[in-house]
This record gives structure tokens, sequence and C-alpha cells, in this order.
């Protein structure tokens, strides 16, 4: 009896949410390497792991983007103004997602697609830094516009974390994301990094 009423709950709160223009869509939870898809978009997380520093790079109009922007490195960066590191007693949580635009107009997205992460079922960190790049350009931290028949690019950034989040390995770590449909809608995912 409680799972039929459970059910029904579940169906009638459904059913109100789509009659009052309710906006968000919540797939299943994904691993890294599975793929969401909406109807303009084909999202995937590629990685996602902690790191005490990451690249960093200055762009300049006509040249080439640096493709290891936002990527983990071992060795400090002494050659440029701005560094990302982490503070002691933190870690920096790196992502990186690709991102296939199949529609047929131009849209303008947000490079951030909605990310944080979610640790240990309630502590939530949203992204410090994003960028979004291609083979010839790169977006960072605002929108992103893309263009019937663009080539995929991928999108990088970090969240800024306490140590602990990275040494606890026994807590559950998610990362969640929002990807946009055509009309403005979502479908939310949440995607298991332990």
């Amino acid at each position: 009896m409680r799972k039929t009423l459970a059910r029904f709950l579940t169906v009638a709160l459904m059913l109100s949410l789509a009659a009052c223009g309710g906006e968000t869509e919540t797939s299943e939870e994904l691993s890294i390497g599975d793929t969401i898809t909406t109807d303009i978009l084909e999202f995937t997380l590629n990685r996602a792991e902690f790191a005490d520093r990451l690249k960093y790079a200055q762009f300049v109009s006509g040249q080439t983007p640096d493709q290891e922007y936002l990527l983990p490195i071992d060795e400090p960066q002494t050659n440029t103004p701005y560094t990302f590191e982490a503070d002691e007693g933190y870690k920096l949580l790196s992502y990186s997602y690709s991102l296939n635009y199949t529609g047929k107009e131009e849209i303008e997205v947000e490079t951030a697609m909605g990310i944080s992460a979610v640790y240990d079922d309630g502590y939530t960190f949203e992204i410090s830094t994003d960028a979004y790049l291609w083979s010839d350009y790169i977006s960072i931290d605002g929108t992103t516009i893309l263009y019937p028949l663009d080539p995929p690019g991928e999108g990088r950034g970090y969240m800024k974390v306490p140590s602990e989040v990275e040494s606890n390995t026994a807590a559950p770590l998610k990362i969640t994301v929002s990807i946009p449909n055509g009309d403005g809608s979502t479908i939310d995912a949440v995607y298991i990094i332990r």
C-alpha cells in the first residue's frame, strides 16, 4: 500500500510540475564517461580529479589557446602573474567535459553547465573558474555561443574544496550538472565520483 501511495504521489507531483510549466527533468545517476543527451546537446563528463595546481595561461586575441589550460600540473608556474593553486588545507577538484551541439540555430549557454560538487550527501561546492575551449578559441567564466555544425568542444573548471573531501574516501562525492534543452528547460543529472 505504501509503495502504491508513494508512486501515486510521485506521478501527481510530476504532473503538477508539468502543468505549472516545470522546467527540469531529472535523469538517473551516471558514471564518468556517460553521456547525457538533450534535444540540442550531448554532454559527457570525462574527468574529475583532485589537484594542488592547475595550468594557467594568458590569452591574446588571434592566438591559438593553450590546450592545457586548467589541467592539473605538478610543478608551480613562475612565469605568470596569476596561478590556480590550492591554499593550505584545500584541494582543487578539477573536471573536464565534452560538449557536442546538435541544434540548428545559434544559442548561448552557460559555460558552467550548472556544475557543482556534492560531498557527503549535503556539502555543496560551486565552481571557482570555468572555461570552454575549441581548437582556436576559448570562452572563460561566463557564456559560450554555440553555432550549428560546430565541432565538439571541451569545458573545464574547478571547485576549491577542503582537503577532507579528497582524504575521506568513505564519504560519497558527486558532480551535479544541468544541461539545457532547446526550449529552455533542463535535464539535471548526477555523476557518481565515488
